[in-house]
């Protein structure tokens, strides 16, 4: 009964574990905030900042949500409405049909639609239709230092479409300007299919060049055939998306540009309005590509007169497109001579209109700007603008341009476009076209207007007219790393340049040295503190960068080795010649005996009076996240230096209790700054390798933060900030900085086990009725055999006593 009982307790047990062990996987994955309950939502949520906004479907409130301290800002009423769309340049749209996911830096924002038949928060709206209104929630994953983005990102798109054409195989755009090309075209069938472009070969030598240089890649597929689309739509979206997709894992690609001109208003096959199956063509197309990528890049071609076209105006493609390439060309009616992309005019349809037009339907932020590297020579039947066409052709923009030299540039004051006429034979010819002037003004207003940006139809079309990249050329984004950020004299610094945009680059060492290599090498050969500035040019506009190197006098003692020091890079960038360097606070120093320092890392912040200040520690080289306290005096820039030790610090007498996980310093400016005179409320975060917990049986509720100071340890209390799959992360508030201890207690060993037997001891000699058992004996540890012994002796006392 005994041996069944354990039998049966081994299944039990395991399942035991294994919903132990299970559920911690779970709880380790993250944790979910609700952010929502009881509220009618939107089918998208915008971002701005650490800010998350959205409205309710139902009424004008807007609410905002601080990703990072987590408190909730509600706006009501009517003068709400709208507020959303001013942070459209950082909208991350989610889906209304699926809720899928939005990503925000480490948090998934979601609309969780579990349970939806028992969930209380469904309700029904005046039509009698359900509303989903179980809360959002974010799923968090463990903290991260933040870490200080110096270069400027430039977002501005610049997409070229690329055509398959044989001719340009051995062509070369000027890639440092492009941030996006498109390679046309997949074409597409009427049963969802697609077919590839003829010559692909091309392809791939493209998008490895492009890869190369940062440049992404996207498949354009197209249509101009109504019935084909009518088709796909109506009978084959599931084929169509799942063919796009596998194209793009298939061909390496980054992204989907659509080139379908344009779908019927009403669909030949259903006899219905296109517009509810192209919206839900778009959506579950968004949600397959980005649920195989979220980088993956979706973009829609429309007309420049969008507002004929229903299909793409009426259905809400907002959330369903990164962006949309307007086609603002082929302006002309093709009867009369006319500019084929106008930019402003008084009497005709121009680029301006059409953009104020598509952005009705679409974020101004999503919209690329469209622009033609190509014109029109049409045969007409005078010289004059406005007579009679009675045949056109396509010219490649720099073979206008070069034309444009022999028979007379004429300005066109009214759609601000060149254009010029010849006569062959009897024929008078005009050729209307854009050059680098044209273009420039309508770039300039698409950057005015904040457009995403520009692009092409088509690259190569400008043959050797090298004059139009210098219009679109982005502003470039001074950029750079350095091998070391401290160290003993002699230091090599080894520096990275990492400029975007840049043709030209000028280095200054900070003393008296300077070098126009990319990526040179710098030895600095006496102690002091450098302010490196790193200028770069791409012939129009330029940029810089400042970082900071500290080098320390040689110190034998010291153990440090020449060129060696701290791995990390700080510094500031601007577009217009912006330069830092230490002061106030100064650039910090130890008085930690180097040879015990086994890593350091440095972190530099403006400290100023009433104000909060973090240093962080990006480079996660020690035991040490952050360090914050609030400053009751202005120091300027101030250097904070965290040392991760070798043994016990130098500056200690003895080490803290406990078992000691690791020993560091943090100091902060020069000598005397970091005192309660100066600031007020220090804290620190630091991290903790679960790895050790476990090796040491550490019970993880004892670990401590312990501070030296007059001589003696300080114990201070520790919060748990979150974990991730290596560490645990934690912070305590301390009084002050100096040298700091982590230690953990081991956990006690488990009380030994005593368990109880009964001994029914034999009849008493005296034969005595009582046969009570005796009082339970507790067992004790017995040498093998004891128990055969003992049972002897007593069998041999009995014969021995009956004898008697």
């Amino acid at each position: 009964m005994t041996n069944k009982k354990k039998l049966n307790s081994i299944p039990l047990t395991a399942s035991l574990l294994f919903f132990l062990i299970f559920g911690s996987c779970i709880a380790s994955a993250g944790t979910e905030t609700r952010l929502i309950h009881g509220e009618r939502l939107t089918s998208e949520i915008s971002f701005s900042g650490n800010y998350a906004f959205w409205t309710e479907s139902a009424g004008n409130d807007v609410h905002a949500y601080d990703l990072t301290t987590g408190k909730r800002t509600d706006i009501s009423g009517h003068a709400a409405d709208g507020q959303i769309n001013a942070h459209e340049k950082t909208r991350i749209k989610t889906s209304t049909t699926a809720f899928s996911p939005s990503i925000y830096n480490d948090k998934i924002v979601y609309a969780d639609n579990r349970n939806l038949e028992t969930n209380p928060d469904v309700r029904e709206n005046d039509a009698g239709n359900s509303t989903v209104t179980k809360p959002n929630s974010i799923n968090v994953t463990p903290p991260q230092a933040q870490v200080a983005d110096f270069a400027a990102p430039n977002n501005t798109i610049v997409y070229g479409f690329w055509p398959s054409w044989s001719y340009l195989e051995s062509y070369q755009p000027d890639w440092n300007t492009l941030t996006h090309v498109s390679y046309s075209k997949w074409t597409v069938n009427s049963d969802g299919t697609l077919t590839d472009p003829a010559n692909m070969s091309n392809y791939y030598v493209i998008r490895n060049q492009a890869h190369q240089r940062g440049v992404k890649v996207t498949l354009c597929i197209y249509s101009n055939d109504p019935y084909v689309m009518d088709s796909v739509i109506a009978n084959h979206q599931t084929d169509f998306i799942n063919n796009i997709s596998n194209s793009l894992q298939m061909y390496g690609a980054d992204g989907v540009n659509l080139d379908l001109e344009t779908p019927t208003d009403i669909n030949s096959i259903t006899g219905t309005s296109n517009v509810p199956l192209f919206e839900n063509l778009m959506a579950n197309l968004h949600i397959t590509l980005k649920a195989a990528n979220p980088a993956y890049h979706i973009s829609l071609d429309v007309p420049w007169g969008i507002k004929y076209a229903a299909t793409f105006k009426n259905a809400n493609l907002t959330k369903y497109t990164d962006s949309v390439f307007l086609m603002s060309y082929d302006y002309c009616n093709r009867k009369t001579t006319a500019p084929n992309s106008p930019y402003n005019s008084s009497i005709r349809y121009d680029a301006i209109d059409s953009i104020s037009e598509t952005s009705k339907y679409f974020n101004k932020s999503q919209i690329i700007l469209g622009l033609p590297f190509y014109g029109y020579d049409y045969s007409t039947d005078s010289n004059q603008p406005g007579a009679n066409i009675t045949r056109e052709q396509a010219i490649f923009i720099g073979t206008a341009v070069n034309n444009s030299q022999v028979h007379g540039r004429i300005w066109d004051s009214d759609s601000n476009t060149p254009w010029y006429f010849y006569k062959a034979g009897d024929t008078w010819h005009q050729v209307w076209y854009d050059d680098d002037e044209s273009l420039k003004l309508k770039y300039q207003y698409a950057k005015s207007e904040n457009l995403g940006g520009v692009g092409f139809w088509a690259l190569g079309y400008e043959r050797n007219y090298s004059n139009i990249w210098k219009v679109f050329q982005l502003d470039p984004v001074a950029d750079f790393s350095a091998s070391v950020t401290s160290g003993y004299t002699p230091l090599s610094v080894q520096f990275t340049d990492l400029s975007q945009h840049a043709i030209l680059r000028n280095w200054n060492f900070g003393d008296e040295n300077t070098s126009t290599e990319q990526n040179p090498l710098h030895t600095y050969s006496a102690a002091g503190t450098y302010i490196i500035n790193l200028t770069v040019s791409n012939g129009n506009h330029t940029a810089s960068k400042t970082a900071t190197i500290i080098v320390f006098e040689e110190n034998n003692s010291s153990g440090g080795t020449s060129g060696s020091g701290h791995r990390s890079s700080s510094g500031d960038s601007s577009g217009s010649g912006h330069s830092s360097s230490s002061v106030g606070g100064g650039g910090g120093g130890s008085p930690e005996l180097q040879s015990n320092v086994q890593v350091k890392e440095l972190s530099q912040a403006a400290v100023i009076n009433g104000k909060s200040v973090t240093f962080d520690f990006p480079k996660n080289v020690t035991c040490v996240v952050y360090v914050n306290f609030d400053s009751k005096k202005t120091f300027g820039k101030t250097t904070a230096i965290t040392e991760q030790l070798k043994e016990k610090s130098s500056l200690v007498s003895i080490l803290p209790d406990g078992e000691v996980y690791r020993s560091f310093n943090v100091w902060v400016g020069n000598g005397g700054i970091a005192t309660s005179k100066n600031m007020e409320n220090p804290i620190v975060c630091f991290k903790v390798e679960k790895s050790w917990v476990k090796d040491k049986d550490i019970d993880k509720s004892s670990i401590t933060l312990n501070r030296y100071n007059d001589k003696k340890w300080e114990q201070f209390p520790v919060s748990l900030l979150g974990e991730d799959n290596e560490f645990l992360y934690f912070t305590a508030k301390t009084s002050g900085f100096s040298s700091f201890a982590i230690t953990g207690t081991v956990k006690p060993l488990p009380e030994e086990i005593v368990t109880k037997i009964e001994i029914d001891y034999p009849e008493t000699i005296n034969n005595t009725s009582s046969k009570e058992p005796q009082t339970e004996q507790n067992e004790i540890p017995s040498t093998p055999g004891f128990e055969i012994y003992y049972g002897i002796a007593s069998l041999f006392a009995v014969l021995l006593y009956k004898r008697k």
